[in-house]
């Protein structure tokens, strides 16, 4: 016998993967380790996810009723759901900016990035800040290729963002990715993912846990760095 230990990694990374991921990682320490905290509140972050529902029985839902505030039923088999929708959310260390629902039968292209994800972010800064808008904003996003269109990046430079710089393969230095969609994921596969109930979730998650997010970020970071840009543990 043999004791074996293995672990999952979103991907199989070469030197030139690690090396960049490396680079990229001391670029933003630079920028952001041992800084201010008040300056994390000028990064947005965001990406698109899948969230699963299903449409319950009139007895389901009594069902529903009854357990409420009581443990959550078990989560539906595969064939009980109704359908997906692909949500794009983006948030800072305040918290929620933006949460777009993509139309039925649709997928995030660059045109629908430019055209409405990235105006949703813009309409969110001016109204809560109307004498400066967009100014000093900092967009994070992964390197898909909807986000990396010659449409989008005109749109960012349009309207003011700032891109920073995201390192390729690296689902673990996205703050939505190792923290938000988790949580989403378990939360509407047991009720239902109309946009209402969406903004609500992220509305109830504490302002203090959005912040916290941005300084876990920074952590990882560093242990992409520590690592030589191998994929690290979980935190």
């Amino acid at each position: 016998m043999s004791k074996v230990c293995s672990r999952w990694v979103p991907y199989l990374l070469n030197q030139t993967q690690k090396k960049t991921r490396v680079r990229i990682a001391k670029k933003l320490l630079e920028k952001y380790d041992q800084c201010d905290e008040r300056r994390l509140f000028e990064i947005c972050t965001g990406d698109e996810t899948w969230i699963r529902y299903s449409e319950p029985t009139r007895k389901e839902q009594n069902k529903l009723w009854i357990v409420k505030g009581s443990s959550p039923p078990a989560l539906p088999r595969p064939d009980h759901w109704a359908t997906k929708v692909m949500y794009t959310i983006f948030f800072d260390a305040h918290g929620p900016v933006c949460r777009i629902c993509t139309p039925k039968g649709q997928t995030v292209t660059g045109h629908f990035y430019a055209t409405v994800v990235l105006p949703g972010i813009e309409k969110h800064y001016i109204e809560r800040r109307p004498a400066t808008g967009l100014r000093g904003i900092k967009i994070l996003h992964d390197n898909a290729r909807p986000h990396k269109s010659k449409e989008v990046k005109e749109k960012i430079a349009s309207i003011g963002l700032e891109e920073l710089e995201h390192p390729p393969y690296s689902p673990d230095l996205a703050p939505c990715d190792f923290w938000l969609f988790d949580g989403l994921q378990v939360q509407f596969w047991r009720t239902d993912a109309n946009w209402k109930a969406i903004q609500r979730y992220l509305r109830d998650i504490p302002q203090e846990e959005y912040k916290k997010t941005f300084l876990k970020w920074i952590e990882r970071l560093k242990l992409v760095v520590e690592h030589k840009g191998d994929y690290f543990e979980h935190l």
